[in-house]
């Protein structure tokens, strides 16, 4: 089970990656760490998405004494059975307790007005090999 700040900071970060893929601002993976002095954001501009988060992997290390939880965004897509192409918002994100390292994938559509938009659709994948408080599996 999702804690109620963790899927608030899940929502709001997710959103906030809408807003930058709709107004055109590159960038390869947002980390948002929530601590006792509230949430703070980290923007990741990197060649590759797998560096971005091995870089705000690397920031949650070496703050880990102080992160209560953490959600960490990314633009992603695959392709269908049908071949056509499925955009989302993927997020990974971890409460301190009970530990859930979580993976989903925030549903996304192109508007008439070719914006992008969620659809509502939160899909549930394996959670990351990568976990801040606890080994998945």
């Amino acid at each position: 089970m999702v804690s109620p700040e963790l899927e608030s900071a899940c929502n709001f970060t997710v959103g906030w990656v809408v807003d930058k893929f709709n107004a055109g601002d590159g960038f390869s993976c947002v980390l948002l760490v929530i601590d006792e002095s509230g949430r703070n954001a980290t923007v990741y501009s990197r060649d590759s998405i797998d560096e971005a988060v091995d870089l705000a992997h690397a920031e949650l290390t070496s703050c880990a004494q102080d992160v209560q939880a953490y959600v960490i965004a990314y633009g992603g897509g695959w392709r269908d059975a049908s071949g056509s192409e499925e955009l989302a918002v993927i997020v990974e994100a971890e409460d301190h307790s009970p530990s859930t390292p979580l993976r989903l994938a925030f549903g996304l559509q192109r508007a008439e007005s070719q914006r992008l938009e969620l659809t509502g659709e939160v899909l549930e994948f394996e959670p990351p090999e990568w976990a801040l408080f606890a080994a998945p599996g």
